[in-house]
């Protein structure tokens, strides 16, 4: 072999055994395993708010079944996505179980109480077991975060309704 070949080899060893080695922490710095540990936490989340995209897209066509058990796996994942419980809320609500629709909605809006999508199951589920004024309450919370969605006005009326 040429010393070219050589000093090419022997570069190329340097640059993966010490990249390499701070990448994982051995030489003391552990910027790249923390960054490597960040960027699993933000594929995950990106990965559980998809599932909670597409449980919600289940819902769409009717398949509340297909939604209950993806919402459900997503929740499982990652207890710490909004969108993920708001996507159970409203399979819940749509199988029919509106207790656990309530629940599911109200551990969406402990980790963000402007998520809409759980307000709005949050209310249609209220307003299904019959708890119209809370349902109402519910409706003007949404009212004020978004008010130019004209399915929560529609929402609002239908429980003003009912009241």
């Amino acid at each position: 072999m040429k010393k070219s070949s050589y000093i090419l080899i022997l570069t190329l060893t340097v640059i993966t055994v010490v990249g390499g080695g701070t990448y994982f922490g051995l030489w003391g710095d552990t910027d790249g395993q923390t960054n490597g540990a960040k960027q699993l936490e933000s594929d995950k989340a990106e990965n559980v708010t998809d599932m909670a995209k597409r449980a919600q897209a289940f819902i769409d066509i009717s398949d509340f079944k297909g939604a209950l058990e993806l919402s459900s796996k997503a929740v499982a994942i990652d207890d710490k996505n909004a969108d993920a419980w708001a996507a159970l809320s409203s399979a819940n609500y749509w199988m029919g179980d509106h207790k656990d629709a309530v629940e599911a909605a109200d551990k969406a809006l402990a980790l963000d109480d402007k998520n809409i999508q759980a307000l709005k199951m949050k209310a249609m589920a209220q307003l299904a077991q019959g708890s119209r004024t809370d349902a109402l309450d519910t409706i003007n919370k949404a009212t004020e975060i978004n008010s130019k969605d004209a399915g929560l006005w529609a929402e609002k009326k239908i429980g003003r309704a009912h009241v």
